[in-house]
């Protein structure tokens, strides 16, 4: 009786021999867990955002400990499914070292100037750990990820509900007034997050009748909560929104100017159709009118005028450090204190506007670090929304739209002096790079 013995695997063959082993064993109870519950946190943060006091940050926070803990994880196990070092480098590196930027120019002016403060690091931290956070989301499969969508949606709902629109609270002359923020974050936020849940129209997750109809009704309450918000901020974002979707949507022309068409009329029968509308447009244009004649006066128009004129003055005078983010008010105090503007004004701690909040308190290495953390991830998702494969391109689209919104909103408020909004942008921008996610050379 003739025996065969086994092949004896040695050196480098026994190496790629356990690591294919390695890969194609299920994952460990422990990454198991973990995965899901960043996929909760992953879900709960467009979910929470509008509809909990501190569900934003708190969800964020989830998201940056599940990534250590899953660092830890990936260490002391050989169970690694995501994209290797270099694949992750080139897709994600440029992103990933941009959003440590604004981390950088607070470090940088607060070295140089001698004054130290810990609270101009908040939203900058958040924005550092997203290089993180996408490095363990590319590791989670993306299957479980892809739900993120009905965290979209439901936000959207949550932003809608907390304007009062289901219940018409928000019917008359009254601006609503959200619990735990602005009416312009709720309407800025709400916007995003209806415009996701459209988007997610070419993501079907559910071979469900009603899963369309559903994701309909969440884009439109969005849509609806930032009408009624009376952000007009982010009623300019809507057309950007549209010419930045057909620019990076690979549909036919005939297909392209037919959605350009219907976005024109709808958005001009919103206008015809709307006093509200009407008179905040005049109401823009007379503040405008007044601020040209001299007048100094509270109005909406008026104050952000008098807020950017000081910080392009503070930006002159400090145009590499800038007077650093803690001492704005200090200065809009010293301003209003030698009649320079409003009374109004020394009331405020930002200046209305991310580009020149950046400028006036960190200088030009802060209006670069707010460029880079648009424009690196802007790519990234550029790229992706043209890609064949219909998940990736969805999430690319959506990336788009979380830029070029978050951009746009940025020119008449600052957005990322509110740490939830940081924490929006940095938890959202994770989560749309990873499902941006190319497919790793190495077998998943």
């Amino acid at each position: 009786m003739m025996v065969t013995e086994k092949p004896v695997l040695t050196g480098s063959v026994a190496g790629n021999h356990a690591a294919r082993n390695a890969l194609s064993a299920p994952a460990p109870t422990t990454v198991r867990v973990v995965w899901y519950v960043t996929l909760v946190a992953a879900i709960c943060l467009p979910m929470l955002s509008l509809g909990v006091r501190g569900g934003t940050n708190a969800s964020y926070f989830l998201l940056v400990l599940t990534s250590l803990v899953g660092l830890l994880l990936l260490t002391r196990t050989p169970h690694d499914r995501g994209l290797s070092r270099a694949e992750f480098r080139a897709v994600y590196g440029l992103a990933s070292v941009a959003m440590m930027l604004p981390f950088l120019a607070v470090l940088s002016s607060q070295v140089f100037t001698g004054d130290y403060a810990d609270r101009p690091f908040d939203s900058p931290a958040r924005m550092a750990a997203v290089g993180l956070v996408v490095w363990w989301l590319t590791r989670c499969p993306r299957p479980l990820l892809r739900h993120v969508q009905w965290g979209m949606c439901l936000g959207a709902v949550a932003g809608a509900a907390a304007l009062g629109v289901f219940t018409h609270a928000w019917v008359g002359d009254v601006r609503p007034t959200p619990g735990f923020a602005t009416a312009i974050t709720f309407g800025n936020l709400a916007l995003l997050l209806g415009v996701f849940a459209w988007l997610s129209l070419g993501w079907r997750l559910t071979r469900s009748a009603i899963e369309a109809p559903l994701k309909l009704l969440a884009g439109a309450a969005g849509l609806v909560a930032s009408f009624v918000s009376q952000s007009r901020g982010g009623w300019v974002a809507v057309p950007v929104l549209v010419l930045a979707l057909l620019f990076v949507w690979r549909g036919h022309w005939r297909l392209k100017l037919a959605v350009l068409g219907s976005a024109v009329v709808l958005l001009g029968a919103v206008y015809g159709g709307s006093d509200m509308v009407q008179e905040r447009v005049e109401q823009a244009g007379t503040e405008l009118a007044n601020y040209a004649h001299g007048q100094r006066d509270d109005s909406s128009i008026g104050l952000r005028m008098q807020f950017w004129q000081a910080s392009v003055d503070m930006f002159s005078a400090h145009p590499w450090t800038g007077v650093g983010p803690q001492n704005i008010r200090s200065e809009f105090q010293a301003r209003a204190a030698r009649g320079e503007v409003n009374e109004a004004v020394a009331e405020f701690t930002h200046s209305h506007s991310d580009v020149l909040w950046a400028m006036a308190s960190l200088g030009v290495p802060g209006l670069l670090a707010l460029l880079a953390i648009y424009l690196a991830p802007l790519a990234v998702f550029v790229r992706a929304a043209r890609s064949p494969r219909r998940e990736v391109c969805v999430a690319g689209c959506m990336g788009v739209c979380l830029v070029t919104g978050f951009a746009v909103f940025g020119l008449t408020e600052a957005m990322f002096a509110i740490t939830m909004n940081a924490a929006f942008y940095a938890g959202m921008t994770a989560i749309l790079l990873a499902l941006c996610r190319p497919e790793p050379s190495r077998a998943i």
